[in-house]
């Protein structure tokens, strides 16, 4: 436990260099009640907003996609690997189904295994067990980022579905820019959801909401359960 506190207080020096003596940090750590749960949360809140401000940085069209890549993947990262799941991993696109866009390397999906470093806690209410739990199958996450100026189309919804079977899950998240799906991506949605896949479509708008959520709760939990209620009454 104290190798723990002298982790945590490492890494909040670093992010509060300045502040961490002029608003007495230090003070967190003396096992006062809630000490180590703020100190946290303001660890959460500092990561979350670098990943907040680079996303911002980060301008939509094809020039800036491994920009937009490395923060949906460090986002991945930071909200689900660190807490809760293993690790994440970004692994290279089929090249029969896409092309690099530039010199700069060949685009990749994120994926991340839907399995918990604590499994204490079976209970349904719990949104990654119900992911888990059929009819979705879900072994895996997988994630693709999209840089797109425009809306997603039923183009980009069925390239995911590529990547989505029974055996390794039917849920997958595409995460796009400013505008969220057209009509013939939503038609697309609605035909898959038939078959009980799921794909989320999130703007910047809504990687913001989840950013939200995991420095509030240290979890992203709420968030997901969130958007699987409103995807259910959607389509």
């Amino acid at each position: 436990m104290i190798d723990d506190y002298s982790k945590l207080k490492d890494e909040l020096k670093s992010l509060y260099p300045e502040d961490y003596e002029t608003k007495d940090y230090d003070s967190l750590f003396t096992g006062a009640s809630g000490g180590i749960e703020s100190a946290e949360k303001l660890i959460r809140e500092k990561k979350g907003g670098n990943l907040l401000q680079r996303l911002k940085g980060c301008s939509p069209g094809n020039s800036d996609w491994k920009t937009f890549e490395d923060v949906c993947l460090d986002l991945v990262k930071l909200t689900f690997e660190n807490n809760e799941f293993f690790e994440a991993e970004a692994m290279p696109q089929l090249p029969n189904k896409y092309v690099p866009l530039d010199e700069k390397g060949t685009r990749k999906d994120i994926t991340i295994p839907l399995v918990t470093k604590k499994r204490m806690d079976l209970d349904k209410a719990i949104i990654w067990d119900e992911f888990r739990s059929e009819p979705y199958d879900c072994k895996y996450l997988i994630f693709d980022a999209k840089n797109y100026n425009g809306p997603i189309k039923d183009k980009e919804i069925y390239q995911m579905f590529h990547y989505l079977n029974p055996k390794k899950g039917r849920i997958g998240i595409i995460f796009s820019r400013k505008s969220s799906v057209d009509e013939s991506g939503k038609a697309a949605l609605r035909r898959i959801k038939d078959d009980n896949y799921i794909i989320f479509v999130l703007t910047d708008d809504d990687v913001i909401k989840w950013i939200d959520c995991y420095t509030r709760d240290g979890s992203v939990r709420t968030y997901f359960r969130t958007l699987l209620t409103i995807y259910d009454s959607s389509f």
